[in-house]
């Protein structure tokens, strides 16, 4: 899972995504899909796929504008708290 930080760390804080970045998120959800569908006997589409990476693009894309929402309203008058960062996943 550490490609789906690496891209959400790159939606985030640069917005542009290299292609390797995104090539890993890829092939971690072709792997999962694969995964999930072991039991029913078939392997998703490339279709299947490329909609599950459009979701969670999205899905990072959102928190991002909430985020950005809430900084520039200053909701909960938080904005001089530093965000602790983890030195490692």
């Amino acid at each position: 899972f550490a490609a789906l930080i690496n891209y959400a760390d790159h939606m985030t804080k640069s917005v542009k995504v290299p292609k390797e970045v995104f090539a890993r998120v890829r092939n971690v959800v072709a792997d999962l899909s694969a995964r999930a569908s072991s039991g029913v006997g078939k392997e998703e589409d490339e279709e299947t796929i490329t909609r599950r990476v459009v979701e969670v693009t999205n899905t990072i894309a959102g928190y991002n504008m909430v985020t950005r929402m809430v900084m520039a309203l200053d909701v909960g008058n938080m904005e001089g708290e530093e965000v602790p960062v983890p030195d490692s996943i």
